[in-house]
């Protein structure tokens, strides 16, 4: 039993979710079943920092919010077991951000100010990014744009000393916050800054996001022809991809140009694929 429960620890780490156990399996596969996992992570006395790693593994490769969200709480009751505080500040930014995504912003604002608390020490950079950058998430959830600002600056302070390159998705999460704030100069500017950077990483998929940005802020300033090219182009980059949301943002933006223009005939034409895309 303990073998096969490494065995199945090892291949969660290596990202091996599938494996052909033998020939006698006749081409079976064994698959990696998270609850089998959870009872054998039960019954064999592993180490918690093993059961740790197995639990952020299990997170990593769910893909329902909520049951990711149950496996990182888990993850964080026993990183408080550790002691191990860059470990617990690891788990309260998966959970923040799950909290989000499952609009239950009271939770997330609890377990943000567990992380506060704490945040003085630890020491390790690119967790305490991760950290700061959920934290002005949840607060742009409440629609606390100024500490949205606030956390988000805090963490692009960092950002070129932390091991992920997130510079382009913070940029553009700045943007996205002044223009809540209808602060539309320091908006554009932020949307510049992070198109620019994406473009040089030769990443047009993650740029058409402060693409279309750059072109609501036209929008808003009237300049509604400079608008126009920039929120369809950031829409083709964006269409059959994960971040076709932000597609029909953008189309429900054109249809609101074109209304604005007079044209009800060319706006009903951007409405129409945007709500059938929100179904």
């Amino acid at each position: 039993m303990r073998v096969r429960c490494f065995f199945i620890i090892l291949c969660l780490e290596l990202g091996i979710q599938r494996i052909a156990l033998s020939s006698h399996t006749q081409g079976s596969d064994y698959y990696l079943e998270k609850d089998s996992l959870l009872l054998l992570l039960q019954e064999c006395d592993f180490p918690y920092t093993l059961k740790l790693k197995a639990l952020n593994n299990l997170a990593d490769i769910e893909v329902d919010s909520r049951t990711k969200l149950i496996y990182q709480l888990r993850a964080y009751k026993l990183s408080q077991t550790l002691r191990d505080t860059t470990k617990i500040l690891n788990s309260l930014s998966f959970i923040l951000y799950e909290y989000v995504v499952l609009g239950e912003i009271d939770s997330a604002v609890f377990y943000a100010e567990e992380g506060l608390e704490i945040l003085p020490l630890v020491k390790d950079t690119s967790e305490r990014l991760e950290f700061f950058a959920e934290v002005g998430n949840v607060y742009y959830s409440l629609s606390d744009f100024s500490q949205a600002i606030r956390y988000t600056r805090k963490a692009l302070e960092i950002v070129e000393y932390a091991k992920k390159d997130v510079k382009g998705n913070l940029l553009n999460n700045l943007a996205e916050y002044y223009f809540s704030l209808d602060q539309l100069d320091s908006a554009l500017y932020f949307y510049q800054q992070s198109v620019d950077h994406f473009t040089g990483k030769d990443d047009p998929l993650s740029a058409a996001n402060p693409l279309g940005g750059i072109g609501m802020v036209y929008a808003r300033k009237g300049k509604f022809q400079q608008a126009k090219p920039l929120l369809i182009e950031a829409i083709g980059r964006l269409v059959d991809t994960q971040y076709e949301y932000s597609a029909i943002i953008f189309q429900q933006e054109l249809a609101w140009l074109a209304e604005q223009e007079g044209d009800l005939t060319e706006a009903v034409g951007y409405l129409v694929p945007a709500l059938q895309r929100a179904r």
